[in-house]
């Protein structure tokens, strides 16, 4: 995705929506889960931190973000719940790319989670649960799919990364401490401009 992006696919990004749908949380008799208990979460929102960090890659932080929330269900097994169920984010990001992100865990039967990113020559799909790129460009009729080379798929390996890291005593590994500050800083904006219904600036982070 990132190497598309790189050679141009797209023009220049105008701008993106990404949506993370579904029913983890739908069932309105189920206790609280540990996602939603603020006390062992904190601010940590739904996939919020984890998505930010991969669009980052590719799209940069986001410099301003305005966000609305919404606990669907309150009260849980005896548990007053804080953690949204529903999340909306809306902002501008680098380059003056302007997108939504959209988060729930009461949607049922929710599409996959899904990155849509539109630019001046072109669009990009990224689906994240199939993990299939789709693509159009000029003289393009429609979407079509994107192989990905065998070289670059990715695999899961965050805790092998985590312990390489600590282990080999040194370097530089990504995401740094700084990187992660960014994250918390995004994460507290967000809950900031859900509580006051204005917009957060993040340029001078």
């Amino acid at each position: 995705f990132q190497q598309l992006i790189d050679d141009g696919y797209l023009g220049t990004p105008r701008h993106f929506r990404f949506y993370d749908l579904n029913a983890a949380f739908a069932n309105p008799d189920a206790p609280a889960h540990w996602r939603q208990r603020k006390e062992l979460s904190g601010d940590n929102t739904m996939t919020f931190g984890i998505y930010l960090e991969t669009l980052s890659w590719w799209l940069g932080f986001p410099e301003q973000i305005r966000a609305q929330s919404h606990v669907v269900v309150p009260e849980r097994d005896g548990y007053t719940v804080q953690i949204p169920e529903i999340l909306q984010v809306a902002g501008r990001w680098p380059g003056d790319l302007f997108g939504t992100m959209e988060w729930s865990n009461v949607a049922q039967y929710g599409p996959d989670t899904t990155l849509e990113l539109y630019g001046s020559a072109g669009t990009l799909v990224y689906n994240f649960t199939k993990d299939q790129i789709f693509g159009a460009g000029a003289g393009d009729r429609e979407l079509t799919e994107l192989p990905i080379p065998d070289e670059l798929r990715g695999q899961w390996k965050v805790e092998y990364n985590f312990l390489n890291a600590v282990l080999a005593g040194g370097g530089q590994p990504e995401p740094s401490f700084a990187t992660g500050v960014r994250y918390m800083e995004a994460t507290s904006a967000l809950h900031e401009s859900a509580a006051t219904g204005k917009a957060i600036d993040l340029s001078g982070k």
